[in-house]
């Protein structure tokens, strides 16, 4: 299997006072977004590094909370995690979790010599079948004969998505990225064919694991991310569990299809904690931390006593029950949702 790379990361913190670190150029912006009131930009060396979003619009999200989104060509660096670590200490911003992060392998060709398009085709097909249910989307080009370039497991609401799409189309289509490139060559790709990437995109409670050596529950910290064994750990503990495929032979009992071997990979002590299609206190607790979030747009001419009650019930709910990251993914979504009924 090819290297396991990061190619989006995204942290929540804190701050009681942003200080401007050395070597690094803080740009706040003139707009805002529904979910945070100020914007700041980092550069450094004149070079974009990072994005800062702080003070947030909804007086029921903690109002020292901030979001540090780390710009992409700045994951294909060398240290890349332990500079980041660096700069928010500097910049006294108090790491709590990860808010989403996106570890993806770059191929010409599945281990198997299967091509990644083929595979697509065999899927819709049901010549292979995946293994657990859940939503997929595809996109290709009419032709004389239909060509696919992209496949999506999971929803917009998924706090685990695994994405399989076609690099240099996008690459070409979209906006090219020279570095990207450049490690294709170093991890001996050949470029003069389609590079496909297989992406495991994580969020929110999508980051927690058991760990199958201890026992423990555990969840993935930026930090460890400096590790290539924990990325390739991380990366084939969740394929394995969201990427899992059989080759159909007509029998009804999928579990005794015999399994598409399509990456080689190994057994890995990770095992993803949180399932999509979740059941249970775990989905009544989100529909609750929702119903309580909307509450000041559904109540009007509450008393300041009222609104400081509603939004201690929510600080404290919400930390009791694990949902402070799904609320800080969600909120922007719950915004556009009251703006829309009232």
């Amino acid at each position: 299997m090819q290297n396991v790379m990061i190619d989006w990361l995204q942290i929540y913190g804190t701050t009681n006072d942003l200080i401007e670190a050395k070597n690094y150029t803080y740009r706040n912006q003139n707009y805002q977004t529904k979910q945070f009131k100020k914007i700041i930009e980092v550069y450094k060396k004149d070079e974009e590094y990072a994005t800062i979003t702080m003070h947030p619009t909804s007086p029921i999200i903690p109002s020292d909370a901030v979001i540090v989104k780390l710009k992409n060509r700045q994951l294909y660096v060398n240290s890349a995690i332990d500079e980041f670590s660096k700069f928010l200490t500097a910049s006294n911003i108090i790491y709590k979790s990860i808010t989403r992060v996106d570890i993806a392998v770059d191929l010409n060709y599945f281990t198997n010599k299967l091509h990644p398009e083929a595979f697509i085709r065999h899927f819709l097909t049901n010549k292979f079948l995946k293994q657990g249910r859940g939503k997929f989307t595809v996109i290709g080009e009419q032709k004389q004969e239909n060509s696919y370039q992209y496949l999506k497991f999971g929803s917009k609401t998924s706090d685990v998505s695994v994405y399989l799409y076609n690099k240099s189309i996008e690459l070409m289509q979209v906006q090219d990225k020279p570095y990207i490139r450049k490690s294709w060559v170093l991890n001996g790709l050949d470029i003069t064919k389609n590079v496909w990437r297989l992406e495991i995109s994580i969020k929110g409670n999508g980051t927690h694991f058991l760990n199958q050596n201890t026992g423990e529950l555990n969840r993935i910290q930026f930090m460890n991310l400096d590790s290539a064994a924990f990325l390739k750990d991380v990366f084939e503990g969740y394929a394995n569990h969201f990427f899992r495929f059989v080759i159909n032979d007509g029998k009804s009992n999928i579990t005794r299809m015999k399994p598409l071997e399509l990456l080689n990979l190994e057994d890995t002590y990770i095992k993803p904690y949180y399932l999509p299609n979740e059941t249970g206190n775990n989905k009544t607790d989100k529909i609750f931390a929702k119903k309580l979030y909307l509450l000041d747009s559904e109540i009007r001419g509450l008393n300041d006593s009222s609104t400081n009650s509603i939004k201690e019930i929510f600080a404290d709910f919400i930390k009791q029950t694990n949902l402070t990251d799904y609320v800080a993914d969600r909120s922007i979504s719950w915004n556009r949702l009251a703006k829309r009924q009232y």
